[in-house]
């Protein structure tokens, strides 16, 4: 931890004459992953660790590839769960490990393709999907730490509630160009909501002198966008086929959030406090640009494919901005105190871009039954640890069974999933420690699927 006397904002206190206006920066980095590639969905897609962009077919190719749309030769219903994970965070740096654990389900899918006997056409197919890509809610965090330094005994305390979940309706067409060249687009519609509690205290105490300073914030919201895929497979060869799908980035339609902060500084001198809320903050969120190939391959019963995703950058944009002015009040105890405005500091977010790779294995036993195994990377977007979310690159694999009967399928497996983050400080004014953030996931992944 590092330590500098009484936190800056209590110098305050001190300074006679008029208080000027006042502002309120970004909040306490939190521990929210914005990470792209955490929830693994599909039948044998997820048992596969995702790398399915040249073989998917069906609802699921509305998650992947939606030129695996037209590879479906009957219509198809799956709607699935896709699971349970348990997760545990444990943060470090506060003097105590402090971990948190969460058993919680994940998102479902629910998804349609349309084609016989629905559709007559022999070459078009139509789908319909809702699913969650991202959903990261791993409970309440809490740590503290206390020592001493120059005569200076401090005790840090910290805690965190977060919660970030995508929701995508998406419609799709699909179109066979030849019998071994499909075509797909699709339109989708995500739905961003975003939640956020943080608490930082400091207490200060020397032999002459007492200090504290906490800060309180909370927002909770909710963004619509709008992007829109397309995607071709191409089976090269009978054991050989490739994928290639491209992803627009994010447009924003509307959005907004509940933004509250409220920082507080007190000592012998007075205090002096800082309070800002806004019911509808306005809230932008982003998905990049997304470019994913792969290519695949049969020998004998065994079958790989190897897919690379690239999510390109993001420019420095505004999360949470406000037009809204909050308070702020000194009161030294010696004289009447004193008001000025708050105004909100636009909280900024930029994401850099990135590569991820998939590898993904099966093993056909029978007719029915197929054997899966996966490994995938899921980089952060973050460039640095001074933004409010949390830098931690993940490493993952699967491992699972398939069926597939006349018109009911599905599958069974496990999947895991660990990173850790660099040094990232917390803290209130002055008062900062350094902390790192370790992330362990086991899923229990699970899918079934009727075709007609």
């Amino acid at each position: 931890m590092r330590r500098h006397g009484v936190p800056i904002l209590l110098l305050l206190l001190s300074i006679a004459g008029p208080m000027p206006a006042q502002v309120l920066s970004a909040p306490p980095n939190g521990i929210i992953l914005p990470n792209y590639d955490l929830v693994r969905l599909g039948q044998w897609e997820a048992v596969e660790a995702g790398a399915v962009v040249a073989r998917t077919d069906g609802p699921m190719a509305n998650v992947y590839n939606p030129a695996g749309v037209a590879g479906a030769d009957k219509t198809e219903i799956n709607g699935s769960g896709s699971g349970y994970q348990y997760t545990a965070v444990s943060l470090e740096g506060l003097g105590e490990k402090s971990t948190s654990t969460r058993f919680f389900t994940l998102s479902g899918f629910l998804g349609v393709v349309l084609a016989q006997p629905v559709v007559k056409s022999t070459r078009w197919r139509l789908g319909f999907s809702m699913y969650s890509p991202i959903n990261w809610e791993p409970g309440t965090l809490s740590g503290a730490s206390q020592g001493t330094s120059g005569g200076v005994s401090t005790a840090l305390e910290y805690r965190t509630k977060v919660r970030l979940n995508v929701l995508v309706p998406s419609l799709a067409a699909g179109v066979k160009l030849s019998p071994t060249l499909r075509a797909g687009v699709t339109f989708q519609v995500p739905i961003v909501s975003l939640l956020q509690q943080q608490t930082t205290s400091a207490l200060s105490t020397s032999a002459t002198e007492a200090s504290t300073v906490e800060r309180n914030f909370a927002a909770d919201g909710t963004t619509w966008l709008v992007r829109a895929t397309a995607g071709i497979q191409w089976n090269v060869a009978p054991t050989v086929a490739v994928g290639l799908s491209i992803q627009s980035p994010t447009a924003r339609l509307f959005g907004s959030s509940f933004y509250s902060d409220q920082l507080t500084a007190a000592s012998g001198a007075g205090f002096e406090t800082l309070r800002f809320r806004d019911p509808e903050a306005r809230l932008v969120y982003k998905l990049p640009f997304l470019l994913a190939g792969g290519a695949a391959f049969k020998i004998g019963k065994v079958g790989v494919e190897a897919d690379l995703r690239w999510y390109g950058g993001i420019s420095q944009f505004e999360l949470y901005s406000s037009k809204v002015t909050g308070v702020a009040v000194r009161d030294s105890g010696t004289a009447p105190p004193v008001v000025a405005p708050v105004s909100l500091v636009p909280v900024t977010m930029s994401f850099r871009s990135i590569l991820n790779f998939a590898v993904g294995a099966q093993y056909q036993l029978s007719k029915q039954w197929r054997l899966h195994a996966g490994v995938n990377s899921d980089q952060s977007p973050l460039s640095g640890t001074d933004e409010i979310f949390r830098n931690v690159n993940i490493i993952g694999g699967t491992a699972g069974v398939s069926f597939t009967g006349a018109h009911l399928s599905g599958s069974l497996g496990l999947g895991f999933q660990t990173g850790r983050s660099p040094p990232t400080p917390v803290g209130s004014g002055s008062e900062v420690a350094e902390t790192r953030l370790k992330v362990t996931s086991i899923q229990l992944l699970y899918a079934l699927a009727y075709s007609f």
